[in-house]
């Protein structure tokens, strides 16, 4: 099985929604064959990170520097 189909898998399990795939636990990842302990919580780690507000500020900007070059998480 492929990365993609495990993915489809994974998502149909939970009916697409990304929010119920949030709830799920590492153990809950790891029952999915080919998902170990260190993917499950990249994955739970993604979508953490993904749910937090982004904070963006941004620098004063020379006249040489492009504004993307001075942003700050």
């Amino acid at each position: 099985m492929s990365a993609v189909d495990l993915a489809k898998l994974i998502l149909k399990d939970v009916n697409n929604d990304l929010n119920e795939l949030a709830k799920l636990s590492v153990k809950d990842l790891e029952k999915h064959k080919g998902i170990g302990e260190a993917k499950a919580i990249t994955i739970v780690s993604a979508l953490e990170l993904g749910r937090r507000p982004r904070k963006v500020k941004l620098l004063s900007v020379s006249g040489s520097a492009h504004p993307a070059m001075c942003m700050s998480l």
